[in-house]
């Protein structure tokens, strides 16, 4: 006996077939109905202030700017005069002599000892304008190395964003190949669609799951790398509000942004010490010149005729020594040409930088625009396709392509937006804001 089946009797089948192959399906490929709760996430700002507490290079350079204050302070104790109070106790031989013949057993000394610089050639103050320099080049460095510290940290948080916008998408391509191979395999089961769709189906299936495999591996190194940047125990970068404003019309004023980058003052720096380097050795040249005078609180019976004070007025000139000054003089010149070519070639990098990351800002805007414009209307295509695919109007490896293609324009889309942010917030460290580059 024939059976007759009425439209309505075939999808009932339909539908009945289509939840068995869906319900198999998720045992077959482990779905997980749970839903996670959202994970706390971490803004740029934080992310930046914790790598300062952690970072060693930033202690390290802390340490030699409280070095070069110090450093600061002794030199002024140069220019300075001293004061010492000296005691002595004296036991002479006199069982041989009869000349001067003291009655005190043990002649004792005391006295204070004033004594002040004069003249050493100037070299004692280049050395303490050299040594201000120094400490002023120290806490240039210092906020030099923190925006360096900022910049790593900023371009792994950066290398989170793209990993978490990676692992989404795969997500999504996962979520959206189950269900497209639960839906063709309720076709192949009414005799719509062909086996090969199916299979093809369960290929598409399989390569996303291990897209996000590999996403979620890479989600968790780029976690792992800005973890060990920053010591905190980050699992989610939040997403940047906006971008930092930059009010930046022409080259020449970025330009001069550039040369007030912490790190180029201190190279400039450099060049003034070195420039003090030279005073200093030339001032082996010079005669010196020093005054000191003693107050005696005690002396010998046989001194005391002497009085209780004397002043001494020394000086000394240097005739020859080898010709180590001179050298000395030429090592500072040359120290001199080295530090002002170190400090060029900065500024150089630092200039092509700046006009590099400048062009990417002024440009990436348009090319984000383009590529989120384009991954808006692959999913608008991908949707129409599907459609045409359940009409029978588009075959499986059509929708498949087109799947694909709407995938990796989303993929690419994300990854141009977070690129352009970035360059965004380099561009501002490039400038010395470390500020603007933490929003």
């Amino acid at each position: 006996m024939l059976l007759r089946f009425s439209p309505c009797r075939a999808l009932l089948i339909y539908m009945f077939v289509a939840i068995l192959s869906g319900e198999r399906l998720g045992i077959a490929q482990g779905l997980d109905t749970k839903t996670e709760s959202p994970l706390a996430c971490t803004t740029l700002g934080d992310l930046v202030a914790e790598s300062a507490n952690v970072s060693e290079a930033l202690k390290a350079q802390s340490a030699d700017a409280l070095i070069a204050v110090e450093q600061y302070e002794a030199a002024k104790a140069a220019v300075k005069p001293t004061l010492k109070a000296t005691a002595a106790v004296v036991k002479q031989d006199q069982s041989k002599s009869k000349v001067n013949v003291s009655d005190e057993a043990f002649p004792t000394t005391a006295k204070l000892t004033l004594s002040q610089p004069l003249f050493a050639g100037g070299a004692e103050y280049a050395a303490l304008r050299r040594a201000e320099q120094q400490a002023s080049q120290g806490a240039k460095q210092q906020e030099g190395v923190r925006i360096k510290v900022a910049r790593d940290v900023i371009s792994k948080a950066f290398q989170v964003l793209i990993a978490q916008a990676e692992l989404k998408s795969a997500s999504e391509l996962r979520e959206l190949s189950r269900r497209r191979l639960k839906n063709i395999q309720g076709r192949v089961a009414i005799g719509r669609s062909k086996s090969a769709d199916g299979l093809g189906a369960e290929v598409q299936v399989a390569n996303a799951d291990a897209q996000y495999e590999v996403a979620r591996l890479g989600l968790d190194s780029a976690v792992r790398q800005l973890q060990s940047a920053t010591g905190k125990n980050v699992q989610t970068v939040c997403e940047p509000v906006g971008k930092p404003p930059l009010a930046i019309k022409s080259w020449d004023e970025l330009r001069s942004r550039v040369h007030q980058r912490p790190d180029i003052q201190a190279a400039d720096l450099g060049v003034t010490i070195a420039d003090e380097n030279i005073a200093i050795a030339r001032a082996g040249h010079f005669p010196v010149l020093d005054i000191g005078g003693n107050y005696y609180v005690k002396r010998p019976e046989s001194q005391k005729a002497s009085g209780n004070w004397d002043v001494t007025l020394s000086a000394s000139l240097p005739l020859y020594s080898g010709g180590l000054v001179s050298a000395k003089v030429s090592e500072a010149v040359a120290g001199v040409q080295k530090q002002r070519a170190l400090s060029g070639q900065l500024k150089r990098l630092a200039e092509d930088e700046a006009r590099e990351l400048w062009e990417v800002v002024t440009t990436g805007l348009l090319q984000l625009n383009s590529l989120e414009d384009a991954a808006k209307k692959s999913t608008q295509y991908y949707q129409i396709m599907a459609s045409d695919e359940r009409k029978g109007l588009a075959s499986s490896l059509e929708t498949l392509q087109v799947l694909n293609a709407s995938i990796d324009a989303q993929r690419a889309a994300q990854k141009s937006k977070y690129k352009y942010g970035e360059s965004v917030r380099l561009l501002h460290l490039v400038l010395g804001d470390l500020e603007g580059a933490s929003r």
